[in-house]
């Protein structure tokens, strides 16, 4: 008798387990977000496709970086990328400012025991020296006009997972600005190295 109440109850986990091997995944577990440049409201948009839908991330039309010589298409394109490359590789949450090669930066950051730190890897905007990072990454992200609470924690830290939780989506008609397909693009952006840095190079310089 113990040995048939055993198998009883042995054989529902082993159903029950095969069961959930079969069952798809649920949805978040599964869900991509997509970058892509697109034109919206007749500027270059960083946009990022959600399973909430399609949000504004970055519109291109800052004067942070006027002096920069990179047109707001190409500004559009290069970082787009780069967001894409993050979020593929799962590292895609926090986003600070900090130095690299001596510049301020917009990176993506990792949290330590000190505090959030850029990653070496994790650049996405080389700023001018004058430039006050923290300035720059609430009005790139228009932080202010969007989340009621400013969206950065202590530290200017902005939680990329909560801002696109509770920033309203965009219609979704919007078209590419360019042929570039940023979800698609396998290219790799070189490295950013001082003095000239890609995002402060003049329009003129090959070097993407």
């Amino acid at each position: 008798m113990i040995f048939v109440m055993n198998i009883k109850t042995i054989i529902p986990i082993s159903i029950l387990a095969i069961i959930n091997s079969i069952l798809p995944l649920p949805s978040h577990a599964q869900s991509q977000n997509i970058y892509n440049c697109l034109e919206f409201k007749n500027n270059p948009t960083t946009v990022v496709d959600t399973q909430r839908g399609r949000i504004q991330l970055i519109i291109w039309n800052s004067n942070f970086f006027r002096a920069s010589g990179w047109t707001p298409q190409r500004r559009c394109e290069a970082v787009t990328q780069r967001f894409q490359k993050f979020s593929d590789s799962g590292s895609l949450r926090y986003i600070a400012t900090g130095r690299m090669n001596r510049l301020p930066v917009i990176c993506v950051a990792e949290k330590k025991p000190s505090g959030f730190k850029c990653k070496s890897d994790g650049l996405l905007i080389t700023l001018q020296p004058s430039d006050n990072p923290n300035n720059v990454l609430i009005d790139l992200f228009d932080i202010s006009s969007r989340i009621s609470s400013g969206g950065l924690s202590r530290g200017g830290i902005l939680d990329l997972e909560e801002f696109l939780e509770n920033v309203p989506t965009i219609p979704d008609e919007t078209q590419p600005s360019s042929t570039t397909d940023m979800s698609n693009d396998t290219t790799s952006i070189p490295p950013e190295k001082s003095p000239c840095p890609p995002l402060l190079c003049p329009d003129d310089n090959n070097n993407p």
